[in-house]
């Protein structure tokens, strides 16, 4: 299967957050080369050129020491080919599949989480309905801009203690 990757023009250049436990702001681009010596756990959402309304993928994957955060999420789309299982005989119609959202899975109490964390508390909140393709896949309210409605359910995950009343 091939298929183009691209990075919607709309999408998240950087990604900040501050800290609970040090307060300090924490803060990476997308075109950041990991200069840690850990692997830096990344949340990022995508969709498939002609089957929008299968909705939007939010998926998990790591940058390794020295990579590029584009680069983590890019090799990790490219090896997914069983996500697309929900075309079926279309597989091979993929043509582009675009990054709509990207975010470091890291709290504000400087914890990491995988996407099946993001997952449930989506599914808790009824922020997005779940897809027919299954459970990592979510339909965006076409009403809505998805790429600050995803910021936004991120944000609140990451960071609860800024959305208490």
């Amino acid at each position: 299967m091939k298929f183009k990757l691209n990075f919607h023009e709309k999408i998240n250049q950087k990604d900040c957050w501050q800290s609970l436990i040090d307060h300090k702001e924490r803060s990476y681009s997308l075109d950041f080369v990991n200069n840690t010596e850990k692997e830096l756990p990344l949340i990022y959402g995508y969709e498939v050129k002609d089957f929008e309304n299968h909705g939007v993928k939010i998926g998990y994957t790591t940058c390794k020491p020295s990579d590029k955060i584009q680069s983590a999420i890019e090799e990790r789309i490219l090896s997914q080919e069983k996500e697309f299982r929900f075309l079926d005989e279309n597989i091979e119609k993929i043509e582009e599949v675009k990054v709509i959202f990207w975010a470091i899975a890291i709290n504000e109490k400087d914890e990491s989480f995988k996407d099946y964390s993001l997952h449930s508390f989506i599914k808790e909140k009824n922020l997005l309905k779940e897809s027919q393709a299954g459970g990592e896949w979510f339909i965006v309210d076409e009403n809505k801009d998805k790429f600050e409605y995803l910021s936004q359910i991120f944000r609140q995950f990451r960071a609860p203690s800024l959305f208490k009343k």
